[in-house]
């Protein structure tokens, strides 16, 4: 099966531009940035208070480096399922992280927020090819 999104580029002032596209994550709507620098996928801390019916994973020395190089030990959750477009994938290993100060930058270019970091790892298991000039990113599953 293969389904196409929608996204969303957003200017971010002189740094470039975002990419986003709507998502849900255990049936809950969330506004989430595709990142395929991102190694791993994410939810901001306040989102994960949102979700039930979550498994803590345990990872022995897992860190993340965020902007700037600083490391970052995040928190992982196992969820039940994350959906874009008609396609939902199951059993979803993602991190948790502290992503306030991202909003204020957010907040200062006038562009919402988000709430879920697409990383390479979700991209590679939707097979996901962004075009950008079309504004559309297609998956499959």
């Amino acid at each position: 099966m293969q389904s196409e999104i929608k996204l969303e580029l957003a200017e971010m002032g002189e740094d470039g531009y975002h990419i986003f596209c709507e998502a849900k994550v255990n049936g809950i709507d969330v506004r989430a940035l595709i990142d395929t620098g991102a190694s791993k996928s994410v939810v901001t801390r306040a989102f994960s208070k949102r979700l039930v019916n979550v498994t803590p994973i345990v990872y022995k020395d897992s860190h993340s480096s965020g902007v700037g190089g600083e490391v970052i030990q995040p928190d992982f959750i196992q969820v039940e399922s994350v959906k874009m477009g008609k396609i939902k994938l199951k059993d979803v290993i993602i991190g948790i992280l502290d992503l306030d100060h991202v909003e204020e930058v957010y907040n200062a270019v006038n562009v919402e927020p988000f709430e879920f970091l697409i990383g390479a790892d979700l991209l590679v298991m939707y097979r996901a090819s962004i075009d950008l000039r079309k504004g559309k990113m297609k998956i499959r599953g």
